[in-house]
C-alpha cells in the first residue's frame, strides 16, 4: 500500500490551493465584472470618454466642459 503522505508534500498542497484560488478569482471577475476593461479611460483624464471598437484601439473623445454658470 502506498502512503499519500510521502507523495504529496505540504508545498504541493499549497500550490494546488493557490491555483484553485486563482481560478476561482478569475471566474468571479469574469462572471460579475465582465466589462471591467471597457470602463477604463486608457490613461486619459476623467474628462475623456473612450469607446471600444470592434478591431484596433479604442476611440477617445473629450467631453464638452460643463459650466455651472446660471446665466447660460
Amino acid at each position: 500500500m502506498m502512503y499519500w503522505r510521502h507523495l504529496i508534500t505540504r508545498r504541493d498542497i499549497f500550490a494546488i490551493l493557490l491555483i484553485i484560488a486563482l481560478i476561482v478569482g478569475l471566474l468571479y471577475m469574469g462572471t460579475f465584472h465582465p466589462r471591467l476593461a471597457e470602463k477604463a479611460n486608457h490613461g486619459f483624464g476623467p474628462e475623456w470618454t473612450c469607446l471600444p471598437v470592434g478591431e484596433g484601439d479604442p476611440v477617445c473623445f473629450k467631453r464638452p466642459i460643463q459650466t455651472t454658470d446660471p446665466q447660460q
